[in-house]
C-alpha cells in the first residue's frame, strides 16, 4: 500500500476544550458539530457516515492534539503504529477497527491523514500542537 494521503490544513483544526471533551468523551455520544461543508471529517464529506466522521475527528484528536489521551506517544514525524492505536484506543473505551482507519483515510476529503509504505502506521499531515 502506498502513501494514500497528502492533505491541507487550516485553522479549523484548532479544537476547543468543549470540542475536546465532546471527541473524548466518546464515539458513541453525541455527534460533535464543528465546521461546515467541504471541511473533511469537521463537516460533510461524501461517502462517510456519522460513525466514520465520528472515528476521524477522534483520530485527529489523538494524532494533532493529544497522543498522551490514551497513552501513546508519536515517533518522528507523528507516526504511530496503526496497531498501537487500536489497542489503546479500544483499551480506551473506543471501538475502532483497523478497516474503519483506513476508510476514514482513503474518504476524508481534507486527506488530513497519511499512511506508511508498507500500512502499518499512521500520521496526521499536518498541525500537530505537541
Amino acid at each position: 500500500m502506498g502513501s494514500l494521503i497528502a492533505g491541507s490544513n487550516s485553522v479549523r483544526g484548532f479544537l476547543t476544550a468543549d470540542d475536546m471533551a465532546a471527541v473524548v468523551a466518546g464515539l458513541e455520544g453525541p455527534a460533535v458539530s464543528l465546521g461546515t461543508a467541504s471541511e473533511g471529517c469537521f463537516g460533510y464529506t461524501a461517502g462517510m457516515n456519522k460513525r466514520l466522521t465520528k472515528i476521524c475527528k477522534y483520530l485527529s484528536f489523538i494524532l494533532r492534539h493529544h497522543p498522551e489521551a490514551i497513552g501513546v506517544q508519536l515517533e518522528a514525524y507523528g507516526w504511530l503504529e496503526i496497531d498501537t492505536l487500536l489497542k489503546n484506543a479500544n483499551a480506551a473505551g473506543k471501538s475502532i477497527t483497523r478497516e474503519q482507519v483506513l476508510q476514514v483515510v482513503e474518504l476524508d476529503e481534507e486527506q488530513a491523514f497519511a499512511i506508511s509504505e508498507d500500512g502499518s502506521r499512521i500520521r496526521a499531515v499536518r498541525g500537530h500542537s505537541n
